[in-house]
């Protein structure tokens, strides 16, 4: 958490704007008027620990709302799914509407098509949500384009078992502080 608010102060986050500052695709960006939800899940296989993380994005790269958790997985897609099941709750809860999800995770875009994928249950309840929430399927993209989704997994991960899940909206006046 410490890396993150380092990178908020020094005005590193990476927003749509840094990363296309520097040479990296960040399409498909989210509409105009919607927000892309971006998710990931982390698996030790050692402890079984499992971790999630995910973040809204408005048009512009800035944070709308995030969340972490921790958790005991299954497998590594155990994980990426219940990143995509926690962040798709956060969106419907949140009521969002003209929504793209993305994730780094080719093996969950290609469970969400399957039929014969080990935990149906998950998948199922995510596909559930995809539909309630009017979104056709997932993008996948590379794990460098949103490297704050990456720090929220493996801060979610180092989670006390009792904090299973924190979700938090950053106030855009903080934005607009540490900016200036």
């Amino acid at each position: 958490m410490k890396y993150f608010i380092w990178l908020l102060y020094h005005n590193k986050l990476p927003t749509a704007y840094y990363l296309q500052k520097i040479g990296m695709n960040v399409d498909p960006k989210p509409p105009d008027e919607g927000l892309k939800l971006y998710v990931d899940g982390s698996y030790d296989a050692t402890s079984n620990a499992g971790g999630a993380g995910g973040l809204l994005r408005n048009a512009y790269g800035d944070w709308v709302w995030g969340f972490n958790a921790k958790f005991t997985a299954l497998s590594a897609i155990h994980a990426e799914t219940l990143a995509l099941y926690l962040g798709l709750k956060m969106a419907k809860k949140l009521q969002c509407d003209k929504l793209i999800v993305a994730t780094d995770s080719t093996a969950l875009q290609l469970a969400l098509n399957d039929t014969l994928v080990a935990d149906k249950n998950l998948i199922s309840l995510c596909r559930v949500l995809l539909q309630e929430l009017g979104i056709a399927g997932i993008h996948r993209e590379d794990r460098r384009s949103n490297e704050a989704v990456d720090t929220l997994v493996k801060e979610g991960r180092k989670k006390e078992v009792t904090k299973f899940f924190e979700e938090w909206a950053v106030p855009l006046c903080l934005f607009v502080e540490l900016s200036q």
